[in-house]
């Protein structure tokens, strides 16, 4: 019996490792079979990680500086506003409030003939655009947002005998907004103005930049000189649009 049980132990043991190494196959080969998708699973995360640095990086490309986003400019536009048509304010334009007062001379923002000088209690707003089609209103336009209004009800005639000689708007229009390349929109102060380095400070800006002295409008892109609340030097910066 001892020999049997000696000779009956190798058998049992090459059985024993014939199963284990039957078990390790099976599991390499589901863990093969169930790894796939993780990996996959890794790669569609690494998509999406490099997806999302893509978009990150195309909406980066569209807040460029100014000196890009220039060169993608070619010509200044010039925008001549009509803030009226025969129904009404234009489209694209919103009434951010209707109130009621009166104008008293031609504008100095404008010099178009039907731009106006007006006042609301003690406020003035300039310029302000009489509407044509003769319905006793204008509409006054911020400059840093020419697509919004502000609606005036007139309470008394318009004194065309104060209006802008209408050659001086056909010969040599003024722009009274402007929209700089860097995206900054600015207006034409019409109060007393201030001077740097011998400069006249003539423009205001919507993030507090002022523009200076003369508008280059010597090549198809005009320029400006502009000054900055925490800067010491003036910068040229071109200019994309302006309304006329």
């Amino acid at each position: 019996m001892a020999d049997d049980d000696s000779y009956q132990k190798p058998k049992n043991r090459t059985a024993l490792f014939a199963i284990t190494a039957g078990i390790f196959l099976i599991g390499a080969s589901l863990a093969v079979v169930v790894g796939l998708p993780i990996i996959r699973g890794r790669r569609a995360t690494n998509s999406k990680h490099n997806a999302a640095l893509s978009l990150t990086h195309s909406k980066s490309t569209s807040e460029l500086p100014e000196t890009t986003s220039s060169q993608r400019i070619t010509q200044t536009k010039i925008v001549v506003y009509e803030p009226f048509t025969i129904n009404g304010i234009a489209p694209g334009i919103k009434v951010t409030s209707q109130q009621s007062g009166s104008c008293w001379e031609g504008s100095i923002a404008s010099n178009r003939p039907d731009a106006w000088r007006c006042t609301v209690a003690n406020g003035i707003y300039d310029p302000c655009f009489s509407d044509p089609y003769g319905n006793g209103e204008v509409a006054c336009p911020e400059a840093t947002s020419p697509d919004q209004v502000m609606v005036i009800k007139l309470t008394q005639p318009l004194p065309y005998s104060m209006e802008n000689p209408p050659s001086d708007a056909q010969t040599n229009p003024t722009p009274w907004a402007y929209q700089l390349t860097n995206g900054t929109r600015c207006g034409v102060s019409t109060g007393a103005n201030t001077a740097i380095a011998g400069l006249t400070v003539w423009g205001f800006c919507a993030n507090d930049d002022q523009l200076v002295g003369n508008i280059n409008t010597s090549g198809e892109i005009w320029s400006v000189l502009m000054e900055s609340p925490n800067s010491t030097s003036l910068t040229s910066i071109k200019i994309a649009k302006v309304w006329e």
